[in-house]
C-alpha cells in the first residue's frame, strides 16, 4: 500500500476518531490506567491521537506532551487543550530528554507500531525513576458487535454507540486495505511481558477492559538511595 493512500486514512481517521472513541470504553480504560496513580506533574503520551487518554492528566494538572504522527490528530489534541504541548515524530525516537516523565503512555499504539519492542524501549528512556508506564492494546476478546453492547450497556447512547459502531466497521475495512494494525493482540502480550521482565518494572496492574483492550501498569525501578557515611565507633 502506498504511503499516499495510508495518509488519506489517517487523515480521515482523525476526522471520525473522537466519534468513535470519546465513549465510555475510554473512560473505563482511563480510570484504570491512572485512577490508582498518585498525583504526577509531567507526562508524555506517545501515540496520542486527539489527546483522549491526555484529557484526565491534563485534568489532573499534569503537563502532557502528545507526540504523534499524524499532524491532524495533533492539531485536534492541541486545539482541544487535551495536552499541553505536541510533537509531530516516531514514538520509538521521540529525541525527548531521558528520565523527564513521571508518566508515560502509549495507549493502542502497540498494535499499530511496527516496531512495538523500540517502543517499549523508548519508554523506560523516558520515564523517570519511580515513575509510571502505562499501556493499552486491543483484547483478542475484542469485536465490533460485542464493544458496541458493551458501551451501551455502560451508559452511552444508542444512536451515539450505533454511530461509532458503523464509524468502527468502515476503519476496520481502511485499515485492512491499508495495513495499518501490524499486530495481533497476543504479540503485543508477549512483548510487554518481555520488555517488563527484561527492564525489571514491577507490574501494578494488567486487566481487560470491557473485554475490549488490555491496560497494563507498571512502576520503573526507583533511584537507588545513597549509602549513609559510617559512623566511627566512640
Amino acid at each position: 500500500m502506498s504511503p499516499t493512500a495510508n495518509g488519506r486514512f489517517w487523515r480521515w481517521y482523525a476526522k471520525v476518531y473522537d466519534l468513535i472513541w470519546d465513549s465510555t470504553l475510554t473512560a473505563a480504560l482511563c480510570e484504570r490506567a491512572f485512577g490508582d496513580l498518585p498525583t504526577r506533574r509531567t507526562a508524555v503520551d506517545l501515540g496520542c491521537g486527539t489527546g483522549l487518554t491526555s484529557r484526565p492528566l491534563t485534568d489532573a494538572g499534569c503537563e502532557v506532551v502528545g507526540v504523534d504522527l499524524s499532524a491532524d490528530m495533533l492539531a485536534i489534541a492541541e486545539r482541544s487543550g487535551r495536552v499541553a504541548r505536541t510533537m509531530l515524530g516516531d514514538a520509538a525516537s521521540t529525541g525527548l530528554p531521558p528520565h523527564a516523565f513521571d508518566i508515560v503512555v502509549a495507549c493502542n499504539l502497540l498494535h499499530l507500531h511496527p516496531d512495538p519492542n523500540a517502543v517499549l524501549a523508548e519508554m523506560s528512556r523516558l520515564a523517570a525513576p519511580g515513575g509510571a508506564i502505562v499501556c493499552s492494546w486491543p483484547s483478542n476478546r475484542a469485536s465490533l458487535t460485542g464493544t458496541f453492547v458493551r458501551e451501551v450497556r455502560s451508559g452511552r447512547p444508542v444512536m451515539d454507540a450505533g454511530r461509532a459502531l458503523a464509524l468502527r466497521t468502515a476503519v476496520g475495512i481502511g485499515g485492512l486495505l491499508t495495513r495499518a494494525r501490524l499486530h495481533p493482540s497476543g504479540v503485543v502480550d508477549a512483548a510487554v511481558s518481555q520488555w517488563a521482565r527484561a527492564c525489571g518494572a514491577t507490574r501494578v496492574a494488567w486487566q481487560e477492559v470491557m473485554s475490549s483492550a488490555v491496560v497494563a501498569v507498571f512502576r520503573t525501578m526507583p533511584m537507588p538511595q545513597p549509602l549513609g557515611r559510617a559512623t566511627a565507633p566512640s
